[in-house]
């Protein structure tokens, strides 16, 4: 049903998550590192995500899930960047909403927003039959 493409992509965000997960939970990088040194990992690797997706999905014969993909994840950027200025300037370290804005970034650098377009477009299919 998908190219070999949508299924690599598939499995380099799993590889990936799984490495960025052990990273930040077993070695507990982000409790030695400047705030600031967070703010640009954590930038970097929402983009590889955001990237590696859009590669799955670019070529395939459905466009709609590529660009919606693409508004997704734009969207996610422009919070993720509001909070990191907000969190830059006003040093919300203490505040639940620096909570929220690490939860939105943690499920987008997850593999479960492509999974949810492989479901989306399955069902799809589905329902044209």
């Amino acid at each position: 049903m998908f190219p070999k493409r949508v299924w690599i992509a598939f499995i380099i965000l799993i590889i990936a998550y799984a490495l960025v997960l052990q990273e930040s939970e077993g070695l507990a990088y982000a409790s030695k590192a400047s705030r600031q040194s967070k703010h640009v990992v954590h930038f970097f690797g929402l983009s590889f995500f955001t990237l590696t997706g859009y590669w799955g999905w670019f070529s395939y014969r459905e466009k709609w899930v590529a660009r919606l993909w693409i508004t997704f994840h734009a969207v996610v950027f422009i919070i993720v960047i509001a909070g990191g200025i907000v969190d830059l300037f006003f040093f919300i370290e203490k505040l639940s909403i620096r909570n929220i804005f690490g939860g939105i970034r943690l499920f987008c650098t997850s593999p479960l927003p492509y999974g949810l377009c492989l479901i989306l477009v399955i069902l799809k299919n589905r329902t044209q039959k």
